[in-house]
């Protein structure tokens, strides 16, 4: 299954805990370097 997210920089604290209690195992991101670095992802410690 996928899941497909539009823009986890954002990701509320609330979010985070719903990420981390979600199935979701691997997070990929396909958004270029300069794109991540100006608004890395905010994701659980569980989901590297």
């Amino acid at each position: 299954m996928l899941y497909r997210s539009d823009a986890l920089s954002s990701l509320t604290p609330a979010g985070v805990e719903e990420l981390a209690a979600s199935p979701i195992g691997v997070i990929v991101d396909f958004r270029t370097e300069q794109e991540r670095h100006s608004a890395p992802d905010v994701h659980p410690d569980s989901r590297p």
